[in-house]
């Protein structure tokens, strides 16, 4: 992982790299003998050994949800990292559907009815934005989640951008609000989208909401603003709550959502 201080901006080539998930499966059950207060996501994605092979893809994501499904409140598909070679190829609407529908069985097995969201690239052109969400939400996910780092470099100059990976942080934020608007456009207002990419004010915050995300995520911002960072969002959107004369971050949605976009 580097830093890219000047452009609030981290690249990385980390990968899936880990124990496995019945290492991770174990664990869990150790530390979350009952449910606690705060939603747990799991990230599931093909490990780099199978890729190539659609059977043994297909049965590496479903072993990793049968084994941690039980702990989540929802899954993420993530079908976008750059650094696992082949592992956007899954994003092409007949593999990503044949990938969801065993995602869905295997939580089925489980019975378990957790929410399923794919995880999308920056990187996709505008137009395929529409094909991959519906055959997404056609084999069972219940949402989207936009987007993963991009392997573009905008913005980075000299030998900042040099580096292989992923790109995350501010330089983002532009595309991820695009990524978003497309995603919400396709799907039309009932399908949850969590807004992920450059990440590190309210306003920031604000402007995904605006562009058609329910839920946000962030990453980078935390290495350049603090671990307090998710409490001061927090604050900054109860303040425009208050200032708007709304009851909830519902009403909020709502509103933003409603106003013309900004040219």
């Amino acid at each position: 992982m580097f830093r890219v201080p000047e452009a609030k901006a981290l690249i990385n080539r980390l990968g899936f790299n880990n124990e496995g998930a019945d290492a991770v499966a174990a664990r869990l059950a150790d530390v979350l003998a009952s449910p606690g207060p705060t939603p747990l996501g799991m990230n599931v994605g093909c490990s780099r050994k199978v890729m190539g092979d659609e059977a043994a893809e297909l049965e590496d994501v479903a072993h990793s949800v049968r084994c941690l499904v039980r702990f989540a409140d929802y899954i993420a598909v993530n079908v976008s990292s750059p650094n696992t070679p082949g592992l956007r190829d899954l994003q092409a609407p007949e593999r990503l559907s044949r990938l969801v529908a065993a995602v869905m069985t295997a939580a089925s097995e489980q019975q378990a009815a957790t929410p399923v969201f794919v995880k999308l690239a920056p990187d996709l052109p505008d137009d395929q934005f529409a094909s991959i969400a519906q055959a997404a939400l056609g084999a069972g996910a219940g949402g989207l989640i936009a987007t993963n780092t991009t392997i573009e470099r905008p913005g980075l100059r000299g030998t900042a951008g040099q580096e292989g990976g992923g790109l995350s942080g501010a330089p983002l934020r532009q595309r991820a609000d695009v990524c978003v608007r497309l995603l919400r456009a396709a799907v039309g207002p009932d399908v949850p989208i969590i807004g992920v990419g450059g990440l590190s004010s309210t306003q920031d915050v604000l402007s995904r909401i605006a562009a058609g995300a329910d839920l946000v995520s962030l990453y980078s911002g935390l290495i350049y603003e603090g671990p307090l960072l998710a409490a001061d969002l927090n604050r900054g959107l109860l303040q425009e709550i208050e200032s708007r004369g709304l009851r909830d971050f519902d009403g909020l949605r709502q509103a933003l959502q409603a106003e013309p976009e900004s040219p």
